[in-house]
């Protein structure tokens, strides 16, 4: 009983459901302050992920020895191939699934979010792209 209660995905079920809970029951000043938060978190995760990309992946590139150019090669074709092939696997599950699905949409009963309050742009040194081709 131990092991499940410490697992990752129990542990994330139940901050999910905690959170659905909180968000039902909270009134309109709490949610402005949780917006808010995740706002300024989003712009700070997004300011945070070229310097990850350059820290630890282009470290992790230079260090390999000879053949890194073909390694590499592999490397972004295989991650080239898969996304291509998932994309289209996609696109082809949804025209088969979803035109089938008869489901309403029950997203007209739902509450809206309050806008921020407050908002901290925080600008990224560079894109991510740029990082990885750097």
């Amino acid at each position: 009983m131990k092991k499940i209660i410490t697992s990752l995905p129990f542990q994330l079920v139940l901050g999910l459901a905690a959170g659905i809970l909180a968000g039902q029951i909270s009134g309109e000043t709490i949610m402005n302050g949780v917006v808010s938060v995740k706002y300024v978190l989003g712009q700070l995760i997004h300011f945070c992920v070229p310097l990850i990309v350059i820290g630890f992946i282009a470290p992790s590139i230079t260090g390999l020895e000879k053949n890194a150019s073909r390694i590499l090669g592999a490397a972004v074709l295989c991650a080239y191939i898969s996304s291509v092939l998932a994309a289209f696997l996609s696109m082809g599950a949804g025209y088969i699934l979803i035109s089938r699905l008869s489901a309403a949409s029950s997203a007209g009963g739902l509450r809206e979010l309050p806008e921020a309050v407050f908002q901290l742009d925080i600008p990224q040194i560079m894109p991510v792209m740029s990082a990885l081709v750097s």
